[in-house]
């Protein structure tokens, strides 16, 4: 049995854990919307459950005509939560249901919107969640206190490796496997995670712990490490290091790049050796291996890279 704590890593100290809060969560919990006039609700066709792992489920809907749809699942004891389409003019959709617990029963119903109200009940089910993975039921995460965030990101390095979702109680809401031990992670606009991993690559999973995406180290030759943020444009900014010959010894700087998953494009977008002169921004722990060794990457309030 592995007991894991919710910490927060500390780069002077070697720890196994890394912490993400994650913010967005009204992506997961959407607001119900009511209103007055508009046309006829259409029917849901076809709805289907799909099992796409243990706590991992999603809905496929087919509406009679073009309109919205919102699916509202829950099980005894624990909040409703609610996912609404993202389109209301198509007629087939497929929507995920994430912060599942495992070994639960769960029921839901479904609804289609139009301009902005919502019909009464059309389709309903129940299902079942199944088991943890062996090594992540190894883990154990104890929960003290008030949770400041409903959800918490925690990049995971043990006998699992990779990115881990747990609620306010402690119980695990989501997981995606890597293979080897991830550095950081971010949130796209599209409720996609991606997390870096070193000198191999960025992965990027999906609401159901999928990867969808995949930009590998080969791809460039500085080392990938440490960070990775999702910018407005839903583009990712991330850190590499940059080696380059100064006064005839090759000194490891850093430099910034950013990939765009939706055409695949990379461009480098910043590099120290243009905007730091190493003759005087020169710390007392730096070396030519390691010029200032950055390890985390943010876009502040008044959308500088800081």
């Amino acid at each position: 049995m592995v007991l894991i704590e919710l910490i927060i890593c500390n780069e002077t100290e070697p720890m196994n854990i890394s912490i993400y809060r994650f913010i967005g969560i009204a992506a997961l919990a959407a607001i119900f919307i009511t209103g007055c006039g508009g046309g006829a609700f259409p029917d849901v066709v076809a709805s289907k459950l799909n099992d796409q792992g243990p706590i991992f489920r999603s809905l496929s809907v087919t509406l009679s005509s073009p309109g919205g749809v919102e699916v509202e699942y829950w099980n005894e004891g624990s909040p409703h939560l609610v996912m609404q389409s993202l389109s209301a003019s198509d007629t087939s959709y497929e929507i995920s249901m994430p912060r599942l617990r495992a070994n639960k029963t769960y029921s839901y119903v479904v609804r289609s919107i139009v301009e902005g109200r919502r019909s009464s009940q059309l389709a309903n089910g129940d299902f079942q969640t199944g088991d943890l993975p062996a090594d992540i039921k190894a883990m154990t995460f104890t929960a003290n206190g008030v949770a400041s965030e409903p959800l918490t990101f925690l990049t995971v390095r043990s006998t699992f490796t990779g990115g881990i979702i747990v609620d306010a109680e402690g119980q695990v809401v989501w997981y995606g496997r890597t293979s080897v031990a991830p550095q950081g992670a971010t949130r796209r606009a599209n409720g996609n995670w991606v997390i870096e991993l070193n000198g191999v690559g960025l992965a990027e999973f999906s609401a159901l712990g999928e990867q969808v995406g995949f930009l590998p180290q080969s791809r460039l030759a500085p080392q990938i490490h440490h960070s990775v943020t999702a910018t407005p444009q839903n583009t990712l900014l991330f850190l590499a290091y940059e080696p380059r010959l100064y006064t005839g010894t090759s000194l490891k700087g850093e430099s910034i790049w950013e990939w765009n998953p939706k055409d695949d494009s990379l461009v480098k977008r910043w590099s120290a050796f243009d905007f730091l002169d190493p003759s005087v921004d020169f710390g007392v722990r730096s070396v030519p291996s390691d010029w200032f060794h950055a390890n985390s990457i943010a876009i502040g309030q008044h959308g500088n890279i800081i």
